[in-house]
């Protein structure tokens, strides 16, 4: 049986293009994740900063002024604990990823140090 000689240049050229996609496509992905997981935490550091600033600025917020905290950021929840009091803001689903952050406001520390 004779093989064309279209089929032995093809064959390799196209192993040659599927591999080199295979390595192209991994090398692409390698650090989506940790990319992701940066531009994440960094939103949440200014929805952070802006609850702070807003804290800093009235003692009691209002759930209103909480909300709009998180316009313009990926984040759809949020729940705030402060001074007692507890705010339920937007809605979670429970199979979304949540992250859990400590605000320590040094505003405030600042503040009572006056």
């Amino acid at each position: 049986m004779q093989v064309s000689i279209a089929i032995k240049i093809t064959a390799p050229i196209l192993w040659v293009i599927v591999i080199g996609s295979i390595i192209f496509a991994v090398t692409m992905q390698r650090n989506t994740q940790q990319e992701m997981e940066q531009s994440i935490r960094i939103q949440a550091d200014h929805i952070a900063r802006g609850i702070d600033d807003l804290l800093y600025a009235r003692t009691d917020p209002t759930e209103s002024a909480l909300t709009s905290q998180l316009d313009g950021h990926l984040f759809t929840a949020m729940h705030l604990s402060y001074a007692g009091k507890s705010f339920d803001i937007g809605s979670r689903d429970p199979n979304d990823t949540s992250i859990d952050m400590d605000l320590h406001s040094f505003q405030e520390s600042n503040r009572l140090c006056r």
